[in-house]
């Protein structure tokens, strides 16, 4: 404790997500690379190639050049790939085309109004704050000034808008911890897709009144510009100041650190690529032959490209001409977006995953190695629908029941039921699999040997004998029984209740889970093939927990708007009205079983009806079931 006050802390107060500037990048990395080949004839690291141990260790085998560590303690370091000319930003490309088709190539100004860009900063300050009513506010104070004022310019159009924006941000209470909020990141969002929508697509431009350049992109790696016949000269408004202070609100999180506050167009285009550490590309060996990494073969590939296009380079300055250099040069920008993206070039066959590919989706590394871990004591299986069990049980298969076990002490008041556990085994229901000495010692019940078992069962309450006498009891590995706790998921778990416990019923005849019908609703399940995990709590907290909290009797409300959690959908709804239409009755077992499946928790007598029908055999109709169910449980009430 007296070592606490020297200890340094930090109080974590946000995160915010970025881009690098070259310079960064270069600082960050220690090496170039040079060299196409990766290894050599022999299968070691090419010097200057990308598995240079100046990268880090691909393997136990090798040490880093540059920390001088081993596989274990070196996490690998950054190199890079120069590239010869200038490419555009994959992850940026589209932006650059909307941005570069709601410009003015002549006057090199946004063809949208001044009153829209303005309009739009004032939004996105407000937002900062977590004002969202000051949004449409904003938009009601602009349409009534051009109402009331004829031609204004845009200095007058600012100072209106400034007035209640920054009375807006004098008065927040809150501040930057409202612009966190779901619903406010989602209005960001909204009105920036609606502006580049609506005012990025101007005929001509409003400054200099020269008509719009015609841009194309063509397979995401070109852009073809086509000049109006026409260009006036620059319009000389005085209150046109330049668009980089807009646009920083457009690009937010993409300007680079340290520097001024304004508009960097440098993050749209690439001067080298980034190569990841050895480690995270490893070379996977099979006897004698060696399979790449995908991400290798790719940056292999931009290296190729790039030795090509340096010698046609080399060429071109020697004034011989060259008809495939334009073709290269796309080559080289496909290869690049393929390092990213595999995705943006259709036209390229074979091809490896990119780096979007690697974590994107179920087989990505997000949702394979942190969201889909596996655990014990946990079954999956199909569900199927069951009336006749209780809202809080799940139906239990009898191969689940066998094989789920819970860590149950040996008391002198449930010895005698954990010895016939035992003396049953691991293959009769309730039995039990395994028995934990004191001193943590296994002793697997066998399924064959009943002497074993009935051997081990007599000795439960047995001390266990030592030189250093071993502490507590033993532990009975015990099948799963009526009763029990399990918490059910079905995935996707989208909000809480798609989690909940439910009561153990075991079904001896079953292969499938069972469940009731009024909790389709918080699974958002049907019976059409969903899959359910069923997961059993293996310590007395977790069960009290989930007796108490986390059972679906305690469930009732969701937390996302306050509607009812459980309740009778689909099937229900369907059957519901079959049951009652004119002409449908039942028979006196039929009647007697719905009206007792519906009062199952009801103490005493049930008086039923008369039926409907008495010749030639006595006839219920559906409305005497919904009607005798819904006399009793009201009577029940008062």
């Amino acid at each position: 404790m007296l070592a606490s006050k020297h200890t340094p802390w930090r109080r974590l107060q946000g995160i915010s997500f970025g881009m690098y500037s070259a310079e960064e990048l270069k600082k960050l990395s220690v090496k170039s690379i040079t060299n196409p080949r990766y290894v050599d004839s022999l299968g070691n690291p090419s010097a200057n190639g990308l598995y240079d141990l100046a990268l880090g260790p691909a393997d136990s085998k090798e040490v880093c050049s540059t920390c001088v560590q081993d596989f274990s303690n070196c996490s690998g370091h950054l190199g890079h790939i120069e590239l010869p000319l200038t490419v555009y930003n994959p992850l940026l490309f589209d932006k650059l085309y909307l941005l570069l088709r709601g410009s003015c190539l002549n006057c090199h100004m946004l063809t949208c109004p001044r009153a829209a860009i303005h309009l739009l900063v004032c939004q996105l300050r407000v937002l900062e704050v977590g004002a969202l009513q000051a949004v449409y506010e904003l938009e009601r104070i602009l349409s009534r000034f051009l109402e009331e004022t004829a031609n204004p310019s845009a200095f007058e159009i600012q100072e209106e808008l400034e007035e209640y924006t920054s009375k807006i941000l004098q008065n927040n209470l809150l501040g930057s911890q409202g612009a966190h909020v779901k619903n406010v990141c989602e209005s960001r969002s909204r009105l920036i897709a609606y502006f580049w929508k609506t005012h990025m697509t101007a005929k001509r431009c409003p400054h200099c009144k020269t008509g719009r350049s015609v841009i194309r992109k063509e397979h995401n790696s070109k852009l073809t510009i086509t000049y109006p016949v026409t260009a006036h000269k620059k319009s000389g408004q005085k209150d046109a100041e330049p668009s980089g202070f807009f646009l920083n609100y457009l690009f937010s999180g993409l300007d680079d650190i340290g520097m001024e506050s304004s508009f960097n167009p440098s993050m749209f285009f690439l001067d080298f690529i980034v190569v990841p550490p050895s480690r995270y590309r490893p070379v996977n060996r099979l006897g004698d032959q060696m399979f790449t990494n995908g991400q290798t073969v790719n940056l292999q590939a931009v290296m190729k490209d790039a030795v090509l296009i340096r010698k046609l380079l080399a060429l071109m300055a020697q004034e011989q001409k060259l008809p495939c250099e334009v073709t290269e040069l796309t080559t080289d920008k496909s290869h690049v977006n393929i390092v990213f993206d595999s995705e943006m070039d259709k036209l390229m066959m074979e091809k490896y995953p990119g780096i979007r590919q690697i974590l994107e989706k179920k087989e990505g590394l997000f949702r394979k190695h942190m969201m889909g871990k596996r655990v014990d004591y946990a079954a999956r299986s199909v569900i199927c629908p069951d009336m006749y069990i209780n809202t809080n049980e799940i139906g239990i298969p009898m191969v689940f029941a066998t094989k789920l076990t819970y860590p149950q002490p040996v008391t002198p008041w449930n010895v005698q039921e954990l010895r016939q556990a035992v003396i049953n085994g691991p293959n009769v229901h309730p039995g039990a699999s395994m028995v934990i000495n004191e001193d943590g010692s296994r002793t697997a019940l066998s399924a064959v040997d009943a002497t074993q078992r009935e051997a081990v069962a007599k000795q439960l309450l047995t001390p266990a004998t030592g030189a250093p006498k071993p502490q507590g009891t033993k532990i009975v590995c015990r099948h799963v029984k009526n009763g029990d706790i399990l918490l059910l998921n079905r995935q996707p778990t989208l909000h809480r209740p798609s989690i909940q416990a439910h009561r153990a019923h075991i079904l001896p005849e079953e292969k499938v889970l069972r469940l009731h019908y009024a909790n389709c609703k918080a699974y958002n399940a049907d019976f059409d093939g969903d899959e359910m995990n069923a997961h059993f709590p293996q310590s007395e907290l977790g069960r009290a927990e989930a007796y108490v909290l986390a059972c679906t009797d305690q469930q009732y409300l969701v937390p996302k708007d306050g509607q009812p959690l459980a309740g009778l959908i689909q099937d229900h709804m369907v059957s519901g009205a079959n049951m009652t239409i004119r002409g449908c009755f039942f028979t006196r077992e039929q009647y007697m079983e719905l009206v007792y499946r519906g009062l199952t928790d009801k103490v005493g007598r049930v008086k039923l009806f008369p039926p409907a029908i008495l010749k030639p055999f006595p006839l219920w109709t559906g409305k005497q079931v919904i009607g005798r169910i819904a006399v009793s449980v009201y009577s029940k009430k008062k």
